[in-house]
């Protein structure tokens, strides 16, 4: 028997190489889900399942009722620092899209498809798809684990939302908003502008507005017109408004970012001094979350009509 580099014969060498294909190829049906379970493991997946099946349930009724305190301690207790936050953030943010409104996705068929061994494992995926109110398919991806002994959601990855996507937060957020903006829209009522100004923040997209640049200024690279926030709601208070928007019913908001969203309003209003005599004027508040303080705050307002400068 003839030795092959390295020592081994070539006999041997086509032993180890059968040996290594034989176990890749064990491995691969493992993974797969080919090998059978025993009665010990198929017993403790098939209860898993349920377990899995239960834990989900909760957390899509936490997300239902627009409870992010209730979803997040249904995330493992393992989870800790920026993963966890991560987690904490993708929960905030569906809980108040209008998307995830009366959230049902189909939970039986995604853990009916969990495979055996993944469950043994303790660690697996689960794709589900949900429809919107506005009937559009919603698909989002939870990691689920076991930690001593319990089955936690790990991570939620959530439809991603777009900037103007409607929004529905839970009553005591959409009540807090509702507050505020009932402030403003009272301020310009009653032709305050100043209580407006003192809500706006001490900022370059409080206190300006500027104009998009017009072709002439765009070819000869000239500076686009800047007006003050305070100018426009002077103008503002110019205008006929025979009816302010009433804050009772549904307010029209939408997203942002997180814990940031705008309120937009149209209103009909003349103004006999510019010679306008109907017009819409639209009106988009802009408001923000300040954890510090734990309270809504205006962050920036404008005005859109042909009565306003350069508004677009």
């Amino acid at each position: 028997m003839g030795l092959a580099r390295g020592g081994w014969s070539a006999e041997m060498n086509v032993m180890v190489r059968r040996s290594l294909l034989a176990a890749a190829m064990a491995a691969a049906f493992l993974a797969a889900g080919c090998a059978t379970p025993t009665n010990v493991e198929r017993t403790y997946a098939e209860t898993s399942r349920k377990e899995v099946g239960k834990l989900m349930a909760g957390f899509a009724g936490a997300i239902r009722a627009k409870d992010a305190d209730a979803a997040m301690a249904l995330v493992s207790p393992g989870l800790t620092g920026m993963g966890r936050g991560k987690v904490q953030d993708a929960v905030e943010r569906a809980v108040w899209l209008e998307m995830y409104t009366g959230y049902d996705p189909n939970i039986a068929e995604a853990v009916a498809d969990i495979g055996w061994h993944a469950l043994c494992r303790g660690s697996v995926t689960i794709e589900v798809s949900a429809l919107s109110p506005s009937g559009f398919e919603i698909e989002d991806r939870y990691e689920i684990v076991r930690h001593e002994g319990k089955w936690y959601v790990a991570d939620a990855a959530f439809v991603a939302p777009e900037v103007g996507d409607a929004l529905d937060p839970p009553e005591k957020m959409a009540t807090e908003i509702r507050k505020v903006l009932q402030g403003i829209m009272d301020s310009l009522k009653n032709g305050q502008p100043g209580a407006v100004m003192a809500a706006l923040p001490n900022s370059p997209n409080g206190q300006i507005r500027t104009s998009k640049r017009s072709f002439i200024e765009h070819v000869f690279m000239l500076a686009p017109r800047v007006h003050r926030a305070f100018e426009d709601l002077q103008r503002v208070q110019e205008l006929e408004v025979p009816r302010w928007p009433d804050l009772s019913g549904k307010m029209p908001l939408a997203y942002v970012g997180l814990r940031s969203c705008v309120a937009c309003f149209d209103a009909q209003y003349a103004w006999p001094a510019g010679n306008i005599y109907s017009d819409t004027l639209r009106v988009e508040v802009f408001l923000t979350f300040a954890q510090r303080d734990g309270k809504w705050k205006l962050d920036m307002i404008r005005f859109h009509g042909e009565a306003i400068p350069d508004s677009e």
